[in-house]
């Protein structure tokens, strides 16, 4: 959960200075090769982009609107100790 936080807050830092959020109309797996990752790495909203902890078999993956006003971030989870979300890959956060 620390790294999904901390990539809502590099994609917030990176709407409020360019006004949109990284365009991706499929989803994308989040890594610092991908376009998402290094706009937000190149902007300085992030130093590095953050792996799950079970990469490779689970990754965070990332999909915008065509416009970038908004975005989902899915994830997956080991545990159901986490209020709001669930144990498995169907969990998404969204600004």
């Amino acid at each position: 959960m620390q790294d999904v936080s901390q990539l809502q807050k590099a994609l917030t830092l990176y709407e409020s200075n360019g006004g949109a959020y990284p365009i991706a109309t499929a989803t994308t797996t989040l890594t610092s090769a991908s376009t998402v990752g290094a706009a937000l790495i190149a902007a300085e909203a992030m130093p590095t982009m953050p792996k799950d902890p079970s990469d490779p078999t689970y990754t965070y993956g990332y999909v915008s609107d065509a416009t970038g006003s908004t975005y989902n971030i899915s994830f997956c989870l080991e545990t159901d100790g986490i209020k709001n979300y669930s144990k498995g890959c169907g969990n998404i956060v969204s600004p």
